[in-house]
């Protein structure tokens, strides 16, 4: 409910008195962080993730795509970086997270990495 009405730190509190947590609550609440525009936080929930699944992974490319102004901020860089771990973790982007890659590489000038993802689609 706190996700729906964007109430972030509703969503924080009710995760953090969570007994246990699983791929999915850890993942609403970066998507809370993502769709907020609060790509800082999400990096840093992203990072203490035990476990990731392709949503995760798609929300932390999403919420790059998402900020906007990513040749300015340095997100577009930051977009492949986090794919490149995706990929090295032997995980591939599902089609949601290809969108939000080759979005992500138009619109931060980074033309030629986005062709190479494209006519690599196939391997991944």
């Amino acid at each position: 409910m706190y996700l729906v009405l964007g109430k972030v730190d509703g969503s924080c509190q009710l995760f953090d008195e969570l007994s246990e947590r699983d791929v999915f609550s850890w993942t609403s609440l970066l998507s809370a962080y993502a769709k907020s525009g609060n790509m800082c936080r999400a990096g840093r929930l992203f990072s203490e993730m035990t476990v990731r699944n392709d949503v995760s992974w798609s929300m932390m490319v999403s919420g790059f795509v998402s900020c906007g102004r990513l040749s300015i901020h340095g997100l577009g860089e930051n977009t492949i970086r986090v794919v490149k771990q995706m990929l090295a973790e032997n995980l591939n982007p599902n089609g949601i997270a290809v969108l939000g890659i080759l979005n992500c590489c138009s619109h931060s000038g980074l033309v030629e990495k986005g062709s190479s993802i494209f006519y690599n689609m196939e391997s991944l």
